[in-house]
Order: structure tokens, then sequence, then C-alpha cells
């Protein structure tokens, strides 16, 4: 019975030594001398970037000079960066920039820096081929017909220029490097057709691509029409009189797209 109790003596002394030992030392005002980590704001990837940043930035470029597109409405800015630049100009899709890529605030990103030295997000630019709401190769909707010299054949499908002709009449012509035909309406632009698989939009829908290709890239922004000859109409908006048409076939592949002004709903061209 003596060793029993002279053991649990022990294991009780052990125990309340263990329990003191764990406990949080006490500073003289009676607070934890052990404290909890410090709570680190996370940086706001919205915020304006310091001051410091803008006194200091200088251009890293990563191209020579080259010629882009707008995709889409773009702003440029006067920095490469979202983050507390200030816009200098809203610019419409389809028009041609030309300048030097260099690298964001973000080194993730690329912007162009402009002749003009404005800046302009790489996301909002695409290669000359691409095809815009606004047109293709670089031919933007509601470009005067007298603009268009050198870029387009110089006699049109139904034979315009001829005598008689009226220069006000609709007439399609063929681009000089045979990709795409212009409608001009009252002496402009209004929409481009293209059935060559060379030209593609940003999202990589070209001739050829399937239906379900087309729906992956647009979803929910794909409007649809029964065409009255074959398959399905689709287009997508950028505003009420700027918007791609993709023609469907039956069989479930795009033959033709077409973009421009909503010209791009005529289903049989200037007849």
């Amino acid at each position: 019975m003596g060793i029993s109790v002279g053991i649990g003596g022990v294991l009780t002394a052990a125990a309340l030594a263990a329990y003191m030992f764990l406990q949080p030392v006490k500073d003289e005002e009676g607070t934890s001398a052990v404290e909890a980590p410090a709570q680190v704001k996370a940086e706001d990837p919205n915020a304006p970037r310091p001051q410091s940043w803008f006194d200091d930035y200088s251009d890293t470029f990563q191209s020579a000079e080259l010629t882009r597109l707008l995709a889409g409405t773009a702003q440029k800015r006067n920095f490469p960066t979202a983050r507390g630049s200030r816009v200098l100009e809203t610019m419409k899709p389809g028009i041609a920039v030309t300048g030097r890529w260099v690298e964001g605030a973000d080194p993730k990103t690329r912007w162009l820096k402009t002749k003009d030295g404005g800046y302009i997000w790489e996301g909002n630019l695409a290669k000359m081929e691409t095809i815009t709401s606004a047109g293709m190769l670089g031919l933007i909707a509601n470009t005067p017909f007298s603009e268009l010299r050198g870029k387009i054949d110089p006699v049109g499908q139904y034979r315009a220029g001829g005598p008689g002709w009226d220069t006000d009449a609709c007439e399609t012509y063929a681009s000089t490097d045979g990709t795409a035909d212009v409608m001009v309406e009252q002496g402009k632009a209004t929409s481009f057709t293209t059935t060559s698989p060379k030209l593609a939009t940003a999202k990589n829908i070209k001739v050829g691509s399937s239906e379900a290709e087309l729906r992956k890239a647009y979803g929910s922004k794909l409007e649809s029409e029964q065409n009255p000859y074959d398959g399905t109409d689709y287009f997508i908006w950028d505003s009420k009189d700027r918007g791609i048409k993709f023609h469907v076939t039956s069989a479930g592949n795009i033959d033709f797209i077409s973009s421009g002004t909503d010209s791009i709903r005529y289903v049989e061209g200037c007849l």
C-alpha cells in the first residue's frame, strides 16, 4: 500500500509539472507572452499602383514594331497598367494600331506601346487576319469607298463602275488577296464576308469550325436564326449595329462568316 501511494504521488507531481510547463507565461500586465501569428492583410489586386511605381517606370521592350487590330472596344492608357493609370482614349474594334510590345506592371502581361506613347493591353488586340465585329483584313465598316481603293478589286461582282452605274447602289468587291468580299452601300463599306479558313475570330473560330466549337467559344452570346435556304445563322453583337454572323450548314460546320453593320443579316447579299 505504501509503495502504491508513493507511486501515485510521483505521478500526480509529474502531471502537475507538465501542466504548469505547458501553460503560457503571463507578462506583468497579465497578458499571454505567447502571441498569435500576425495577420498579414493581402494586397488588393485592384488597388492603384503606388506613386513610386509611376515615378520610376521605364519601358521594357519585347519586340520590334508591329501592327495589330483592336478585337474589341479598348482603352489606351498612359502607363501599361489599369491600376491607377489614366485613360487617354477609348478606341473602337477593327482599328489597326502600330507599336512595340512592352512588359506590363504585372510581368505576366504585355501592352502595345503605340507611336503616340499610349499603351493598349494585349487582351484587346489581335493579328491582322482576325475577324472582328468591325470588319476583316484591317478594313472597317463605314469606310468610304474612295479609301478602299488598292485594297479591293476595281470591278465589283455586279460590274460596278460601268457606264450609268449608280454609285449609291449596293455592290460587292473582292479583296485584293481574294480572302474576303466587301459590300459597299451608298458609297461606304457596310459588311465583309469570307469563305477562307485563313481568317479567324479572336477565339479562333473560322470557316470549317463545327457548330459545337462555335457554341463552346461564344455560349450565351450567340443569337440564332433559321436560314431560309439551309442550316442556321448565328450572330454575336458588340453593339446594335456591329456584329459577326456565322452560317452553319445542315451538316454542322461553318461555311462562311460575315462581319460589320446590320447588313450582315442580308440573306442574298446585294440581291
